[in-house]
Order: C-alpha cells, then sequence, then structure tokens
C-alpha cells in the first residue's frame, strides 16, 4: 500500500506503469481524473497537443509520387499531371492513396485516413518564353464534386534556355474516399512538356491531424 506523501521504488514505479503501458512504445497523460495511456502513433508519427490532452498525430497516412518522364501538355488545355507506373515512382505510399494503373493523376484518403493533410506541389515546365504557366491543386469528394482548388500563376521565364519551375503547398480536410490531384495550364501557343530532371514534378501528401 502507498500513502500519500511516500516515495515509491522503482520496483513499484514500474508495477504501477506496466498496469497503464500496455503496448511496447506507450507513453502517459494526465487525464481528467487518472494517468492515462497514450499509444505511439504509427508509421513515423509525432505526439502534439489538441488544445487540451498530449495526442498522437501525424505520420501515419502519407504518399510521394513524381515523374520519371515527361508529360506533353497541350495549349490552353488544363490538364491532370498523370503519374502511371510506366512513368513515375512512390517514393512512399503509406495507407495506399496512389494507383499507378488507374485515376493515376489522383490521391485519395484510404480507410481510416480522414483528417488534416499537407499537401505540395512542383512542376517543372520546359524552357519558352511566351505565356503564363499555372499549376493547381484540386479536391474533390468521392462524387468527383470539386470542394476547393488553389492555383498558382507565375509568367514564363524569361530566359529562353531556362526552364521553369513552380512549387506550391496548401492543407486540406480529407474525408475518406476524397481525393486530389495536381492540374497545369500554360499558354505558350505551342505544347509543351513537363520535364524530369534535379527539380522533378512531384506531388507529396503528409497528415497533419488525424480525424
Amino acid at each position: 500500500m502507498v500513502t500519500f506523501g511516500s516515495r515509491l521504488s522503482s520496483d513499484e514505479i514500474s508495477t504501477i506503469l506496466g498496469t497503464i503501458l500496455t503496448t511496447r512504445g506507450d507513453t502517459f497523460r494526465r487525464g481528467v481524473s487518472a494517468v492515462e495511456r497514450i499509444a505511439l502513433p504509427a508509421n513515423q508519427g509525432v505526439l502534439g497537443s489538441d488544445g487540451t490532452d498530449i495526442v498522437g498525430i501525424g505520420g501515419q497516412f502519407s504518399s510521394h509520387v513524381s515523374r520519371t518522364t515527361a508529360q506533353s501538355i497541350p495549349n490552353v488545355s488544363t490538364t491532370v499531371i498523370l503519374f502511371p507506373t510506366a512513368d513515375s515512382t512512390e517514393e512512399y505510399d503509406n495507407g495506399g492513396w496512389h494507383d499507378g494503373a488507374v485515376n493515376t493523376g489522383r490521391l485519395t484518403c484510404p480507410s481510416g485516413g480522414a483528417g488534416k493533410y499537407l499537401f505540395v506541389v512542383s512542376a517543372q515546365w520546359q524552357a519558352n518564353v511566351t505565356g503564363q504557366r499555372q499549376v493547381q491543386l484540386v479536391h474533390r469528394n468521392s462524387a468527383d464534386t470539386t470542394l476547393d482548388a488553389v492555383a498558382i500563376n507565375v509568367p514564363a521565364n524569361d530566359q529562353n534556355s531556362e526552364q521553369t519551375y513552380m512549387l506550391g503547398s496548401v492543407t486540406f480536410n480529407m474525408a475518406v474516399g476524397d481525393y486530389v490531384l495536381g492540374q497545369v495550364f500554360h499558354n505558350a501557343g505551342v505544347a509543351l512538356n513537363l520535364e524530369v530532371g534535379s527539380r522533378v514534378t512531384k506531388i507529396s501528401i503528409h497528415q497533419l491531424i488525424a480525424q
């Protein structure tokens, strides 16, 4: 029996914590009226605060796909960046967001993956000094209704030998079945390639807060 104000031995502490921390990697927090277990977040997740308690957040669901070959983009035509297996690589795909055979431009929120996510898109355009370049991230639900879209517009690089490189990021609240895709547009007057090289055309996502 432990009395108030007494000093616990290391064995007593181990026994008490052993009844709370049931799985390797667990930690604990002070709850409303008792000490509570916090499970270790999966897949490189982290611990954070929800404003009241320490909680496991992020890391469980993430994906990173990039093109390994050029994709031709027609003039004045909004075009989805595609990531088919033959022309792209998955650096990682935790949860199964990307399908390299069907709807290859989509990153679809899998079962259990609802939450807030950071999305990053980059596009490297073939060198050309004419017109504007646009890249956007589009968030749609499972019924293909557009819920949100964020676009970046820049003039073409005025150095004829230099590509135009674009990079943008946004956070979206994703429900299971929602998907995000990257779209590009230009008005150079001729078809332009999205190129590969040191600055690749890619989309990456990382979970910030689970729901």
